[in-house]
């Protein structure tokens, strides 16, 4: 993995001055002291879901947007769905499945841009999946179902690419999660992974950092983000093959900055 480069500082706050202000607001010791469970995980998406749309973004993505070209908008969450994509197509993939795939965005995106092959969406969340069949599932080719992807009703290599965004940090069995994409794949297919890891364990890092680190994993139904070299580890020992590991931080930056500064407004 490419050294993580600086993600730049909010200008007008300090580190210590965020957690001051969080504090007047929130209890910050209960907040990083829960434990995260999958009941947690479908609660906080019933109840931000709302929110999401009307500030995140009006298409149903639950997920950061990854370079936005200088523009101020939220017209930019789709390069997700796009990696996903070339992957497919790398490998010939005629059946996809999306693991936790919230309001349908990618697995929309996917089926429209591949007509020739069939994408499935995947969610714990009933909500999600009422939403997608009733405004999304019209295409031949696409389809949701309600499953927990740490246990998946679906045949040894079913699937020629498997996609997570920022999912697979709310597992609560990481190693079974991982064993299931790796079961319905057929050999040669593509695991896809887009999400958030720390780049060490969080007690090397200074006390504020290491309470704003909790403060975002607990406040997005996160029980805590993955070492990735320790994340890589156990994917290897699963029996993946590393393609390629990028570093996508950077390109996160101008979203993250519209989130802070609609946040300041409430």
């Amino acid at each position: 993995m490419p050294p993580q480069p600086a993600i730049a500082a909010i200008p007008e706050w300090t580190l210590s001055e965020a957690l001051t202000s969080v504090a007047r607001v929130f209890d910050s010791n209960e907040l990083t002291t829960r434990e995260i469970s999958l009941d947690d995980v479908a609660a906080y998406y019933k109840q931000s879901d709302r929110g999401y749309r009307l500030f995140h973004s009006s298409e149903g993505a639950l997920h950061i947007a990854l370079g936005c070209d200088g523009r101020d908008d939220t017209s930019c969450f789709t390069r997700q769905a796009e990696l996903f994509a070339h992957q497919l197509q790398a490998v010939g993939a005629s059946r996809a499945i999306e693991f936790g795939c919230g309001m349908g965005f990618n697995t929309r995106w996917v089926a429209e841009k591949m007509s020739d092959c069939q994408v499935l969406g995947v969610d714990l969340t009933p909500e999600h999946i009422d939403y997608c069949r009733k405004q999304l599932a019209t295409r031949g080719n696409l389809r949701y179902e309600r499953a927990n992807y740490e246990q998946l009703p679906y045949d040894d290599n079913a699937f020629g690419g498997v996609l997570a965004v920022e999912t697979l940090c709310q597992t609560t069995n990481m190693a079974a999660a991982l064993g299931e994409a790796f079961r319905v794949l057929r050999p040669g297919g593509r695991l896809v992974v887009v999400d958030c890891f720390r780049s060490d364990r969080l007690e090397e890092f200074p006390p504020a950092e290491q309470q704003a680190a909790l403060l975002v994993e607990k406040a997005t139904a996160v029980d805590c983000f993955s070492v990735f070299d320790e994340w890589r580890g156990l994917c290897q020992s699963i029996g993946f093959v590393e393609i390629a590991a990028v570093d996508h931080s950077a390109e996160t930056e101008q979203n993250l900055r519209r989130l802070h500064r609609l946040a300041r407004k409430f």
